[in-house]
């Protein structure tokens, strides 16, 4: 049976943005803001006191699966003669506009649910005509009792009522359609017009075996990038306009720990052994939308010289860095994220850790941001349409220079300036004196010759 860890819903009256969490369900909410998110990870290994001398390495993850073979189930409710129950009406869209807003074959050039999965993993995750299918509508009757004999309705939309659907709509699709549901383990369910007011919720966690559900509101049906976050529900981002997991319902790819998460980007990782007390990396990166793995489309800092908790676990989560600029599906990003280094911190280890990523920074050039929990100083230079020059700078304890820090042009403060050239160094070193050396000038020879006096 599949493990629900955590029901998500958002509102359809509220404003369309964040989600926060509210009583076990996903709320709507038109504040702006970093989610929090829990300080879990691996263990931590002492610091290093000497620049490390060690190059990054390329971290990924392997995937969970290549294929999101998708069920598309548009839900209807009718009476024995037919009529539509209370509180319930006709489908707002049809079978063929919704095949049109989930599949890329029928809608060339758009964004729809498959081109989203297609586009934004670069075709490590595909959902399309071959692996995917939307039904024709499936006709529950007003109220029923589950097999445990638990009553339920279409009129009303606790979890129990709508999970109910779902199991009477796959008695329906296996039974009398002949449908194998174990070859479509994501199953989307567009509730009964006027039945639900929630845009979309989904199972996290999700062990395939039960089918990995989600729900679209009745008011939703049209929403691509809802059927986008509630299919990807083996993971959770909330109060993040980066994410397709955490902003509905503009059009956008996942974010940098997501991406990386799910093993369809890879990273360049720092740690203790790469990224030493007062050394400073400065690299190249490239957009996330760049295609490929040619070049680092991704940073993660692994904190390790942060001391672990007694427990063992990690006192500072890992830091993602990545560059989105508005290329395919987000060209519907916020100015305030497009053309922007982005920096993220997030426990996620696996792909499938439901654990949060938290947006901590969206930097423009030559900007920087300060991160004293991992004693980091992250710096833009240039940014172009492809690309991002960006540093980063571990900071000593107590981010203070030293004799030793000056002499050996290390930069403790992380303030971006070494030796001569800062401040704090002028206390342990002598001051350069510039002179101008002379110029020896050759005199020309005087002969010296004897003037007879003139006699008396």
């Amino acid at each position: 049976m599949a493990t629900l860890i955590q029901a998500e819903e958002l509102a359809a009256d509220a404003s369309p943005g964040k989600w926060r969490i509210v009583g076990g369900y996903w709320l709507a909410s038109p504040h702006r803001g970093s989610a929090g998110g829990a300080a879990v990870a691996a263990a931590a290994t002492a610091g290093v006191a000497t620049p490390a001398s060690s190059g990054p390495r390329l971290s990924s993850n392997a995937p969970i699966t290549g294929s999101l073979a998708a069920l598309f189930v548009p839900l209807v409710a009718k009476d024995a003669s037919g009529t539509y129950c209370p509180g319930t009406g006709a489908p707002p869209i049809t079978v063929a506009e919704l095949e049109a807003a989930v599949f890329e074959e029928l809608s060339p050039g758009e964004v729809t649910v498959g081109s989203t999965y297609n586009s934004c993993t670069q075709g490590r995750l595909r959902l399309t005509q071959d692996n995917s299918r939307v039904v024709e509508p499936v006709v529950l009757p007003c109220n029923g009792t589950t097999r445990t004999n638990a009553y339920w309705n279409v009129s009303s939309c606790p979890f129990n009522h709508f999970m109910a659907w779902a199991d009477e709509a796959d008695r329906i699709l296996a039974q009398e359609r002949k449908i194998n549901l174990a070859a479509h383990p994501f199953r989307v369910y567009l509730t009964p017009a006027g039945s639900c007011d929630f845009i979309g919720l989904a199972f996290l966690g999700c062990d395939f075996n039960l089918g990995c559900r989600a729900w679209i509101g009745g008011g939703a049906w049209h929403e691509k990038q809802a059927m986008v976050h509630e299919d990807s529900g083996y993971y959770d981002e909330y109060a993040d306009d980066s994410c397709a997991m955490g902003y509905c319902c503009d059009n956008r790819c996942f974010n940098t720990p997501h991406m990386w998460q799910q093993g369809w980007l890879s990273a360049a990782e720092y740690d203790h052994s790469s990224l030493g007390v007062g050394q400073t990396v400065t690299l190249t990166m490239a957009a996330q939308a760049t295609p490929g793995d040619s070049q680092h489309r991704a940073v993660r800092i692994v904190p390790s010289w942060v001391p672990a908790h007694a427990n063992g676990s990690a006192a500072v989560d890992p830091i993602f860095v990545g560059y989105r600029t508005g290329l395919g599906v987000d060209r519907e990003l916020f100015d305030s994220i497009k053309n922007h280094v982005l920096v993220y911190t997030s426990p996620v280890n696996t792909a499938r850790d439901p654990r949060y990523t938290t947006l901590r920074a969206s930097l423009a050039a030559n900007a920087a941001w300060s991160y004293p929990d991992a004693d980091l100083v992250i710096r833009t230079q240039a940014l172009s349409a492809d690309e991002a020059q960006i540093s980063f700078c571990r900071q000593a304890p107590g981010r203070r220079e030293t004799a030793a820090s000056c002499a050996n042009r290390l930069d403790y403060n992380c303030d971006g300036r070494v030796g001569q050239a800062d401040p704090q160094c002028l206390t342990f070193l002598k001051p350069l004196v510039l002179t101008t050396p002379r110029r020896k000038v050759r005199r020309p020879s005087r002969s010296l010759r004897r003037v007879a006096k003139p006699g008396p």
